[in-house]
């Protein structure tokens, strides 16, 4: 399947509210994006992080999210993210999808303070829910988002072994060892401190 299963839809499907596109050959790219949203306006959620394994996750691109942040002002779940995604994505999803109650991000830059300062202060009144899949975040950020987020109710965060670039040839315990002395305390005991739940994307708004 490729993002012109994507265009398809749009043309032949102007109802349709839901979309789920994980790709790893073909994620959405800008044109993709502006076809949907010229004529299925009235989606509510978007899962389209492309998958881990991508080899052309650089079409999916900040410029993408801007798109999808400006035209979807009905969304509720969203799940993006890429190499190619930074907080410049992030503040125009906060800016203009008021409505928003799930978030995933997948691989993204990290998320820096002045960022978590700025989307917390103008975004994301109604977020209930955040995920953070692989995308790093400095433990000040994550700091002002579990405080000034009223609503949020969950914060996952999801690492991997590979983030903090083990040494090649060590065995899985001394891989396991090396990765937390490289993980600050400070992040380790705000993480436990946080309610962590398992669940399935479809269940979350509903």
């Amino acid at each position: 399947m490729t993002a012109r299963s994507i265009w398809i839809v749009s043309c032949y499907n102007e109802n349709v509210r839901t979309i789920t596109y994980r790709s790893c050959v073909d994620p959405i790219s800008y044109h993709i994006a502006w076809s949907l949203s010229s004529r299925c306006r009235e989606i509510t959620s978007l899962e389209i992080a492309p998958s881990y394994s991508c080899c052309s996750s650089n079409i999916f691109t900040d410029e993408v999210i801007r798109l999808i942040s400006w035209c979807f002002p009905n969304l509720q779940a969203l799940s993006y993210g890429g190499s190619n995604t930074s907080s410049s994505g992030l503040l125009a999803v906060a800016l203009n999808c008021g409505r928003l109650r799930v978030l995933e991000i997948v691989r993204s830059s990290e998320i820096d303070l002045e960022t978590a300062t700025t989307i917390s202060h103008y975004g994301f009144k109604n977020l209930h829910t955040f995920m953070l899949n692989r995308t790093p975040i400095k433990v000040e950020s994550l700091q002002t988002l579990t405080k000034s987020l009223s609503n949020l109710k969950r914060f996952q965060i999801s690492i991997s072994a590979n983030d903090f670039l083990p040494k090649p040839g060590m065995s899985t315990l001394q891989n396991s060892r090396s990765i937390l002395h490289k993980v600050p305390k400070r992040y380790l005991k705000l993480v436990a401190q946080l309610q962590v739940t398992s669940f399935q994307w479809s269940n979350i708004l509903f």
